[in-house]
């Protein structure tokens, strides 16, 4: 991946963050920084991943009312932070299998971000000094440590706000569904004739009105079985 491509590279999800979060301004400045950065500073790309995971983290704490300890390094608050936070959404079929697995991902995200704070020791640009020699990591590490990062931060403040793109499957009534209901309209109404065509009481009322086929439905399920 060349460095024209890098310029490209937008954090969405930790710009997504920013449209949920009411405190935006300093993960503001540090996803404009670390965008800029990929191209321009590779070196800084490293420190500023590390420092919008830690705000990004320590925001959350603050929300949920807990104070991070101040010698909390990277890869614990992002640990204290996910499992303050619910991993699934809500009314997820089997949560508890799947949060299992979720937890071994976030396990492996910590082992991630002990492994970015590790690189930005070595070669970020507030780190240690270097000798005129060195030699660093090209664009495309720190591409990968950009986007890694912002998978990581948008998925645990998504998680914090239970703002999962749900796609909650929502069941639309059907006339089939209640068969026995629908008899007994048709045998106590006679069909509805227009011109040729002959249509049956029910799915005439199911369909012109919905609403008093509900009520009469709900008021025909209430009635002892002999009464139907």
């Amino acid at each position: 991946m060349n460095a024209n491509e890098s310029d490209k590279f937008i954090l969405t999800g930790a710009r997504e963050i920013i449209a949920l979060s009411g405190e935006t301004l300093q993960i503001n400045r540090q996803v404009e920084m670390l965008e800029s950065a990929l191209s321009d500073n590779p070196g800084l790309a490293f420190d500023l991943a590390k420092a919008l995971i830690e705000t990004v983290c320590r925001t959350i704490l603050r929300e949920r009312g807990r104070t991070p300890d101040v010698d909390w390094d990277c890869p614990r608050l992002l640990k204290e932070t996910t499992l303050l936070v619910q991993l699934v959404p809500p009314g997820h079929s089997s949560p508890g299998d799947t949060t299992e697995q979720l937890k071994k991902i976030t396990g492996g995200m910590q082992q991630i971000i002990g492994a970015l704070c590790f690189i930005r020791n070595r070669e970020g640009f507030a780190s240690h000094g270097h000798d005129g020699s060195f030699i660093g990591l090209d664009g495309v590490h720190a591409l990968l440590v950009a986007k890694t990062t912002d998978a990581i931060v948008e998925f645990i403040y998504k998680a914090h706000k239970n703002a999962f793109a749900q796609r909650v499957a929502v069941k639309v009534p059907q006339l089939g569904d209640e068969p026995e209901f629908n008899q007994y309209v048709d045998d106590a109404h006679d069909e509805i004739r227009i011109f040729s065509a002959t249509y049956k009481p029910s799915e005439v009322l199911f369909r012109v009105d919905s609403e008093a086929y509900k009520g009469n439905l709900d008021d025909f399920k209430a009635q002892p079985p002999d009464a139907e």
